[in-house]
């Protein structure tokens, strides 16, 4: 009996287990781009003697389109639009106007084509034909690179142009293609003959540099592609093109604002703040940087701001009047909290920088601030210097520190800014680095055939620490620098005016040349870093 029962059980366990479901596992992601069935395309790929008005591409799995009109280069350009019309595995382009005689066409189609089910793109799906009886093999490469940092500039047009001078403004390029993410140019399958290269950061997709704010570079001189033997560098450039207008602005209580310009001014603007139209007063606080304005108003009835640019002539470029949004409750409650003075270090402080703290908002009118100031075991006052509107700086140095603790106290009420608030009772406790902290650089430069040298030493963020003038080959050395990554960068100053010239593009001026070493400077501490720097 119990072995009869022994056996039924086992037989439901059996049948049970048999009975579960489980959840079928797939294969391996689908990480296979759509590609192109050959055979079945009209006409097909590297086709010649075609001038039919439709091109029929046949692929091997489900497509999507993605944004064709702005994803499709033809090369040369087409006079009109194309229309795409895309089904199932079938996409149908219907071409506008006469192709040109004799001429090959490339098709370049970016992102647009993707399979339906993963998304992945034929990033590198091209097509091409001729209309006559050979297929154009000529190519030119290159790379596009900004024309200040040297770095890669991608998703960037460039073009082969008629060897006109107005081409680049008035005409759409013969021949294109795009920059990859290395800013790396091909312009395949053209024929011989004279062009001019332009590149354009098209922004408004008319194949011509008509738009503010397109970024453009051209190669000096003309090029004929059957005689190219070196890759051609274009450094990008954007000119200030733009009309005076005002690209952002804010406003924040308890009277702090700030505009940002649509191109940089050749002076600072006037500001004018008022009540009410006729009674306005200069704005006494203000600050520029760059394209950037700040400014503070101290009036709290004030709600109107007057902008006025003019040029180095006095010329006006720009008046405009803006209503500012007033707070009373929000300014007074800005109004209730202390200030809070910020030193400019953090931990420890620079053995070979002076000290300063600095404010957000400007400190009134003191010329002088005195600060009780203590080392490890003396005390004494430390005088603090205006350097500008926001920011104190102190004399004393730190050069021959050898106590380990200081110690910086703000006495309540020793700072007041425009608007009328002082800070509390605070207290700053540092440490300063030793000396043994610190690397040093030590470059030597041989500038061969350049000259009128602009050399600068940048850090990690591209803000520039040294900057020293070089004519001749010399042994350069950059001390107590910070442990950290830093670039070399040599600006060729050719019209000598101290600075880095962008060019004109319809000038043709060039940009003047940058030149960045190749490799990263770490510096480490305590450790010489030697570098040596053959310009060719």
């Amino acid at each position: 009996m119990k072995l009869c029962i022994f056996y039924i059980l086992l037989l439901l366990f059996v049948l049970q287990s048999c009975a579960q479901m489980a959840v079928p596992t797939g294969g391996e992601k689908d990480r296979t781009p759509p590609a192109l069935v050959e055979e079945q395309c009209v006409p097909r790929n590297g086709s010649t003697m075609f001038n039919g008005k439709k091109i029929r591409l046949e692929f091997n799995e489900y497509i999507k389109l993605n944004n064709p009109q702005q994803q499709v280069l033809i090369s040369p350009s087409l006079n009109g639009t194309v229309k795409y019309v895309q089904k199932g595995k079938t996409l149908e382009l219907e071409l506008p106007g006469e192709l040109l005689p004799n001429t090959t066409y490339t098709l370049f189609f970016g992102q647009a084509v993707a399979d339906i089910t993963e998304g992945n793109i034929a990033a590198e799906l091209q097509f091409v034909f001729s209309t006559g009886p050979i297929l154009d093999s000529l190519m030119v490469t290159g790379k596009v690179q900004n024309a200040f940092t040297s770095g890669p500039e991608k998703g960037v047009l460039v073009g082969l142009y008629a060897d006109d001078d107005s081409a680049f403004y008035n005409q759409k390029p013969r021949y294109l293609a795009i920059t990859d993410a290395a800013g790396v140019f091909r312009i395949k399958n053209v024929a011989g003959g004279t062009f001019r290269l332009y590149a354009l950061r098209d922004l408004n997709g008319n194949l011509m540099y008509d738009l503010p704010g397109e970024e453009a570079a051209f190669f000096p001189g003309t090029i004929d592609p059957a005689y190219l033997k070196e890759e051609l560098v274009l450094p990008l450039i954007k000119e200030q093109k733009e009309k005076w207008f005002l690209r952002k602005r804010e406003f924040n209580e308890p009277g702090r604002g700030m505009l940002v310009l649509s191109r940089i001014p050749e002076k600072i603007p006037q500001l004018y703040s008022g009540k009410n139209e006729g009674e306005f007063s200069a704005v006494e606080n203000i600050r520029l940087s760059n394209d950037t304005l700040l400014y503070w108003i101290t009036n709290p009835e004030h709600n109107e701001l007057r902008v006025e640019i003019k040029d180095a002539n006095d010329e006006l470029l720009l008046s405009d009047t803006i209503r500012l949004s007033r707070d009373a409750k929000r300014r007074e409650r800005e109004l209730a909290l202390p200030l809070k003075p910020e030193m400019s270090f953090a931990g420890n402080a620079d053995r070979f920088s002076k000290m300063s703290f600095s404010l957000r908002d400007p400190i009134v009118s003191q010329q002088e601030v005195s600060l009780p100031f203590f080392t490890d075991s003396l005390s004494s006052v430390l005088a603090f210097t205006r350097a500008d509107e926001r920011r104190y700086i102190s004399a004393h140095s730190f050069l021959r520190a050898a106590q380990e603790n200081y110690m910086l106290i703000f006495p309540e009420g020793s700072i007041s800014d425009v608007f009328g608030r002082k800070n509390v009772q605070d207290t700053v406790r540092f440490k300063v680095h030793k000396e043994e902290f610190y690397g040093k650089l030590l470059l030597q430069l041989s500038p061969g055939s350049f000259s009128g040298l602009i050399l600068q030493l940048v850090n990690d963020r591209n803000m520039v620490l040294s900057e020293k003038s070089i004519s001749t080959a010399a042994a350069i050395e950059f001390p107590n620098l910070r442990p950290g990554n830093y670039r070399l960068r040599i600006i060729v100053d050719s019209n000598s005016d101290g600075k880095w010239s962008m060019g004109e593009m319809f000038a043709r001026i060039p940009p003047e040349t940058v030149l960045v070493y190749p490799s990263i400077i770490t510096i480490r501490s305590n450790w010489d870093f030697e570098v040596e720097w053959k310009l060719d």
